[in-house]
């Protein structure tokens, strides 16, 4: 009696008789496989970012949290009828920035600032 081939998604193994199909790989399945992999790199991706802001916070705060100011310029958004926006330039002016790799007491970075010295504020 041929029984026809039942998926189990759950579990991602095909079955046939009775018996789980073979996959060459230990009884793991590749999917399973990749998804192990994705969590590890996940992880792993976690654990360097963590790290990463950790080792900024101490070396900012070692440094005696250094700030600096970058000339940015204002720009805002103003709606007009008809779903259209009307910008207007404010002008330039100065911004504190934190001279770190991330964001620290409410400052943004100063690369950050340097790279996009443009800000746009809506109504």
């Amino acid at each position: 009696m041929a029984r026809e081939a039942v998926y189990s998604i759950a579990a991602l193994q095909l079955e046939f008789r009775g018996r789980p199909a073979r996959t060459g790989l230990g009884g793991y399945t590749l999917l399973r496989l990749m998804g192990r992999w994705l969590v590890r790199a996940f992880l792993a991706l976690a654990v360097c970012t963590l790290l990463a802001y950790g080792v900024d916070s101490v070396v900012y705060l070692l440094r005696g949290s250094p700030s600096s100011t970058v000339t940015v310029n204002r720009f805002m958004g103003v709606p007009l009828k008809g779903e259209r926006e009307e910008y207007d330039y404010l002008g330039s002016g100065p911004a504190p920035c934190a001279v770190a790799l991330f964001p620290h007491g409410g400052k943004d970075p100063c690369w950050e600032l340097r790279r996009y010295p443009n800000e746009w504020d809506n109504l």
